[in-house]
């Protein structure tokens, strides 16, 4: 990957790590259950990592990761 990939890449990294903690805060302020904060969590990672995906396609590994961190997704 060249530098300015890589910085694209960063980017939307950071991009995405930002977004998911505003989605969390304002799941946490608005005190849903611990399944639906999960399923929206999934949802939020399944459309960052198909962005990723999109932009960088040697990461589509990372769709088969995400189905293994939430088949026994955390409980409170």
């Amino acid at each position: 990957m060249d530098r300015e990939a890589m910085l694209r890449f960063m980017a939307l990294v950071h991009d995405m790590a930002a977004a998911k903690h505003r989605l969390s805060a304002s799941l946490c302020r608005a005190q849903i259950s611990v399944e639906r904060f999960v399923a929206v969590m999934r949802e939020a990672d399944r459309h960052c990592f198909a962005e990723m995906v999109r932009e960088h396609p040697d990461l589509g590994y990372l769709d088969a990761q995400l189905d293994g961190f939430y088949v026994e997704p955390p409980t409170a």
